[in-house]
């Protein structure tokens, strides 16, 4: 598997991160409330009624020093596709090669095009594209149910895995001290293990009713599964900030950021799947509204978010890092045809 076949490939991948998935409550069963008079309200909506609030957070997550848009000025980085590229030479995956391809080039693209600001740092890159991946491997379940289950005794206990995706995802968390500072490193080791035991709980619970006042189940799990905590730490290495009080104190909203441009961008892809269960949807029920006063709402709270951001870590390279994932990870939906977004905001594909 050549580098220069998975740089060509990146922005063509087909597959979604667990913080950028298709159905984020995908797991949690059936909808909150399942009257068919309120689906067919939802489907009454012109999807291109959602053009308008995309474009308004489009617009919200972009700035001059980290634009939004195609052509994307995002490059990847050769020096990070290197390595990723020795690593699946000489690791391990227990897999395919077509199907680790298909993994660590999904992984590729979220590090290039979210986490540009550590570029200068490719071993730091590589460490996201690898993990990425090798979430996503667990999302899908490739290495077998039964061995996930053993995933954080083994782990705790320095043993082995039953899985060398496993093994691999072990190694990675293990070592996340080499590049990011104490409660960085704590907190993505603590976020990957609340995944991984949500991912299994959502599994077992895919037949699970929900009730109409289990809404926050829903916010609790989303946040578990998401791996929030993780990505967020993610843009802050140690090299560039030592210090975490330097931007903890706007940890929640910069995680709360990063699960929300999913809702919002997957939203569009979702609804032509008239996916029921998702977190625009479900929003939607609770508070009586349609899907694209939900995105409204939500694009809102987004635009808070921000700015509470921007109030708690003033002007700097904090601030800076945040806008840049922010926007990369924004781009990241645009760059990524599954989302389908040039179906209602086409001017942000110029042809070529």
């Amino acid at each position: 598997m050549a580098s220069r076949q998975i740089v060509s490939d990146i922005w063509t991948a087909g597959a979604t991160s667990p913080l950028f998935s298709d159905q984020d409550t995908r797991s949690v069963g059936k909808p909150l409330l399942t009257s068919t008079e309120e689906c067919q309200s939802y489907a009454k909506i012109p999807p291109q009624a959602l053009a308008q609030p995309f474009r308004e957070f489009l617009t919200l997550c972009s700035n001059p020093a980290h634009p939004v848009g195609l052509p994307d000025v995002r490059k990847v980085n050769s020096a990070t596709v290197d390595i990723v590229m020795q690593r699946a030479r000489s690791w391990d995956f227990g897999l395919p090669s077509h199907v680790t391809h298909k993994y660590l080039t999904l992984g590729l693209k979220i590090a290039c095009t979210a986490y540009c600001h550590v570029a200068s740092t490719p071993d730091i890159q590589a460490d996201i594209a690898t993990y990425s991946a090798l979430c996503v491997m667990f999302d899908d379940a490739v290495m077998g149910i039964p061995s996930m289950r053993g995933f954080t005794e083994r782990f705790c206990a320095g043993k082995p895995q039953l899985h060398p995706c496993l093994d691999r995802l072990a190694e990675i968390i293990r070592d996340v001290g080499k590049h990011f500072p104490p409660f960085g490193a704590n907190a993505i080791v603590i976020s990957t293990l609340d995944f991984i035991n949500a991912e299994l709980l959502l599994k077992d619970a895919a037949e699970m009713n929900l009730v109409p006042g289990s809404s926050n189940y829903i916010k609790y799990m989303r946040t578990k599964d998401g791996i929030d905590e993780a990505y967020a730490a993610f843009m802050y290495p140690s090299a560039t900030f030592p210090n975490s009080l330097a931007y903890i104190q706007a940890f929640p909203e910069i995680m709360e950021c990063l699960h929300l441009i999913n809702d919002i961008l997957s939203h569009y892809k979702e609804m032509k799947a008239e996916d029921e269960t998702t977190y625009v949807i479900c929003h939607a029920k609770i508070h009586r509204k349609n899907n694209v006063e939900a995105v409204e709402d939500l694009v809102k709270h987004v635009g808070a978010l921000m700015d509470r951001v921007r109030e708690i870590l003033g002007d700097g390279e904090a601030l800076d890092a945040f806008y840049s994932v922010i926007a990369g990870f924004a781009q990241y939906h645009l760059n990524t045809e599954r989302y389908q977004l040039r179906d209602i905001i086409p001017e942000y594909f110029p042809e070529v």
